[in-house]
């Protein structure tokens, strides 16, 4: 996001974030798989963490995705640059994303 100047859950070639993080949290031989992805990104050099959780959990979509009981997996990220183009018109930014999933039930092979 940060390299290509844009923001939001569906990649910049138009990927959806669903099958973009398929390529490395499978759902092959999973019964039940399901991803849930909360964005966040600040213009400056540092943001504050409960910060970050508080807008999420003021968002109703991302407050769901975080709250929910369905998801067993998360993995978080920050990534910072002294200029980041397009959305971000060039200014320092930090993007924060938490992706959750769900892999359950998994499928004997025959």
């Amino acid at each position: 996001m940060l390299d290509y100047g844009f923001f939001g859950h569906e990649s910049n070639d138009g990927t959806s974030f669903s099958d973009r993080i398929r390529r490395y949290y499978t759902n092959r031989g999973w019964r039940t798989w399901s991803v849930g992805e909360a964005l966040l990104a600040s213009q400056g050099v540092a943001v504050d963490g409960s910060a970050i959780v508080d807008a999420w959990l003021e968002s109703p979509p991302h407050r769901e995705i975080i709250l929910s009981p369905t998801f067993r997996d998360a993995g978080i990220g920050a990534l910072y640059t002294t200029s980041a183009p397009n959305e971000f018109g060039g200014a320092e930014t930090v993007v924060v994303t938490a992706d959750f999933g769900l892999r359950e039930g998994r499928i004997s092979p025959s």
